[in-house]
């Protein structure tokens, strides 16, 4: 009578984990099913933005700088140094996150001893790469833009999750940059992110 039981219980345990196993299974399909239906293309939250689809996209006036962007995100503001010519310089920023990628935008005041040069915007660029632990790579110039740009790529330094894209912007004496951390379509989100960028109660600019 005992080993019947035994048996018995032996079944039912095993049918027990049968059927956790069956749900488990079950309630994976039916998660991968909705995401399916919400995200049919399985995009990242950054390609999602890049595409700008809706809801996927924050537009966000920055208090201070006069300036209108639409994040992946609501953005979260902090503080960071700038280091020129050995000096560093205080600077606001907004950073939004997008998964594992992020969206940046910081601004400052051009320091008086730089105000002057004439390839300006290409030197802070040469700054705020080393500032990401990098050098300029993929330089362009996009003098058609208003105000004039500077962009280029910074390679992920070691334990970094993803390259930086940076367009870099200089306007009455303020420096805007923007900034994309990001390991796919980064360049992409860049350039969406640039082509939110309008000064607010004028025409939305910086072209693409």
């Amino acid at each position: 009578m005992a080993k019947r039981t035994t048996v018995n219980s032996f079944k039912a345990a095993v049918g027990v984990a049968v059927l956790l196993i069956v749900a488990l299974f079950a309630g994976t399909a039916g998660v991968s099913t909705l995401g399916s239906i919400f995200n049919p293309n399985h995009q990242t939250r950054l390609q999602r933005y890049v595409s700008g689809g809706r809801g996927d996209r924050v537009l966000v006036t920055v208090r201070g700088a006069g300036i209108r962007l639409a994040f992946p995100s609501d953005p979260r503001k902090s503080r960071e140094a700038v280091h020129l010519i050995g000096n560093p310089i205080g600077a606001n920023r907004l950073i939004s996150t997008a998964g594992d990628d992020a969206v940046e935008f910081v601004w400052y005041r051009v320091p008086a001893p730089l105000a002057s040069l004439k390839n300006l915007v290409e030197v802070l660029g040469g700054f705020a790469a080393g500032d990401l632990r990098g050098t300029v790579h993929d330089a362009e110039r996009h003098p058609d833009s208003i105000p004039p740009a500077f962009q280029f790529r910074v390679p992920a330094p070691p334990k970094q999750k993803g390259d930086y894209y940076v367009r870099i912007m200089v306007d009455g004496g303020n420096v805007y940059v923007l900034r994309v951390r990001a390991k796919v379509d980064g360049l992409k989100a860049l350039n969406s992110f640039a082509s939110s960028y309008c000064v607010v109660g004028k025409t939305c600019h910086a072209a693409t």
